[in-house]
C-alpha cells in the first residue's frame, strides 16, 4: 500500500478519500456489488479506510479498461480521488 499512498498513507487519510470511500465502501454505502458476476471489493473493504484504499487500489490495477469503465460508474467518488492524486491507470 505505501508504494501507491506513501510512506504515511497521504491518500488513504485524506479527507477525500475518507469522504469517497464512506459514501461508496462503507457499511453503509451500496457499493459492493456483483462486477460481471464477481465482486470488484471484498467486504474486507469495508472494514476500515486503509483496506477500503487497498481493495479499491487491487481492482483498479488488476481491471482491463472494460473493468475499469465499470469501476468508475459504481465508484465515480473513489475513482475521481485516484484521478485527483493521478493513480488512475
Amino acid at each position: 500500500r505505501s508504494a501507491i499512498d506513501g510512506p504515511k498513507s497521504e491518500i488513504s487519510h485524506s479527507t477525500s478519500w475518507y469522504l469517497a470511500a464512506a459514501k461508496e465502501i462503507g457499511t453503509d454505502a451500496p457499493g459492493i456489488k456483483p462486477l460481471s458476476g464477481k465482486p470488484p471489493l471484498s467486504k474486507y473493504a469495508q472494514t476500515n479506510i486503509d483496506e477500503a484504499f487497498a481493495e479499491f487500489a487491487r481492482a483498479v490495477y488488476t481491471s482491463d479498461d472494460n473493468g475499469r469503465k465499470k469501476l468508475e460508474k459504481m465508484f465515480p467518488k473513489c475513482s475521481a480521488v485516484f484521478r485527483e492524486w493521478e493513480l488512475w491507470p
